[in-house]
């Protein structure tokens, strides 16, 4: 009895603070989006996918059996641009609805688009991994290994390239 008792209270009070958490968020009504740092995330796109490439080929690179250095090359080049790219293309058409025809830039210029979060995390997960992956899992010395090193690094470069935007691009409403 008392048991259950407890459960209940603990499944309440839990439901309690989802609920505030969730019913508890600022409306900016009538306001906008400033940049208050002179870069913002789309100008930071060159170095992240750099620094990206870099960590992730010479990681994957040490997993392999037998070093096939432009095959990586190629293939991390190829899985970076699909990951990078397919999160403007999803803004750009989300946007173009709020703000007509208007340049994907001037869009990028108008709201607060972090581009590199969770969304990003999972884009990364579901196109950039498996793409990798497959193209290389012949040259692994150890597949499990080496399925589980391509996801480490794209995790580890996904949340460097989400706290360096956050740190370097400032905005406020």
């Amino acid at each position: 009895m008392l048991g259950e008792k407890k459960s209940k209270v603990t499944v309440s009070t839990l439901f309690i603070i989802a609920m505030w958490g969730t019913l508890s968020t600022t409306a900016y009504a009538n306001s906008s989006w400033i940049w208050l740092t002179r870069r913002q995330p789309y100008e930071l796109l060159p170095l992240a996918v750099l620094v990206t490439f870099v960590i992730e080929t010479g990681v994957i690179l040490f997993s392999l059996r037998e070093k096939k250095l432009w095959k990586t090359l190629m293939l991390v080049t190829a899985a970076n641009l699909m990951s990078f790219l397919l999160p403007y293309l999803f803004l750009y058409q989300d946007q173009k609805f709020i703000y007509g025809g208007r340049e994907i830039r001037e869009m990028l210029d108008r709201g607060p688009f972090y581009i590199v979060g969770a969304f990003y995390l999972i884009i990364t997960l579901v196109v950039e991994v498996p793409l990798v992956y497959a193209g290389l899992k012949n040259e692994m010395k150890d597949k499990k290994r080496g399925f589980l090193t391509i996801i480490a690094s794209n995790v580890v470069t996904t949340v460097l390239v989400c706290v360096a935007e956050r740190m370097i691009c400032r905005g406020h409403w």
